[in-house]
């Protein structure tokens, strides 16, 4: 697990190997992934729900947008004629989300800060997926950011859908409506 972690970091600082490197035993990068799933629960106050309910949310979202993702990059990356689709992209992309680990903590800086710091953390982690795929696949630049634009659709309809079951559950918490006077 040690290797993992330190794969982990060594790819948020775009530090890539080869796809070859990036194999461990079957139960790191799914117990990694859980974990980065499980983070955001403990910072949550958009779902009016009791702590394991939250978990669940967090964290079979974050396992459906990965195994997506992962399933996606595979079939795209094979387009590029590059990349033959050997060994398993599944460990590369649970290494560069990773990088969520941080997005819990942007909660608690101030108002004014949130959407700037949030906007850098959503370009880095762009960066690190492009530069993850690029390098450990040996596809061109320009491949793996048009694979990015053209799965973008899909992401956003995974949120939706996020957003959808949340809604017809009843666990978003909405805020109080204050009547203005006339």
């Amino acid at each position: 697990m040690l290797k993992l972690l330190q794969d982990a970091l060594e790819v948020a600082m775009l530090r890539v190997k080869p796809l070859s490197h990036y194999t461990y035993e079957y139960w790191q990068p799914m117990l990694w992934l859980t974990l980065v799933g499980a983070l955001p629960a403990f910072f949550d106050d958009m779902l009016k729900v009791d702590m394991p309910q939250r978990l669940l949310f967090w964290v079979v979202l974050t396992w459906i947008q990965t195994l997506v993702m992962t399933a996606f990059f595979s079939w795209w990356l094979k387009l590029g004629e590059r990349w033959k689709g050997g060994g398993s992209l599944f460990p590369l992309i649970v290494l560069v989300t990773s990088t969520e680990v941080i997005e819990p903590f942007i909660d608690l800086l101030p108002d004014d800060l949130k959407m700037g710091v949030t906007l850098f953390v959503l370009i880095v982690q762009l960066v690190v997926l492009v530069r993850a795929l690029t390098v450990a696949t040996g596809s061109t630049v320009q491949h793996v950011v048009s694979g990015v634009f053209v799965y973008l659709p899909t992401a956003m309809l995974i949120f939706l859908l996020s957003l959808q079951v949340l809604v017809s559950l009843d666990w978003v918490a909405t805020p109080p409506v204050t009547e203005e006077p006339l």
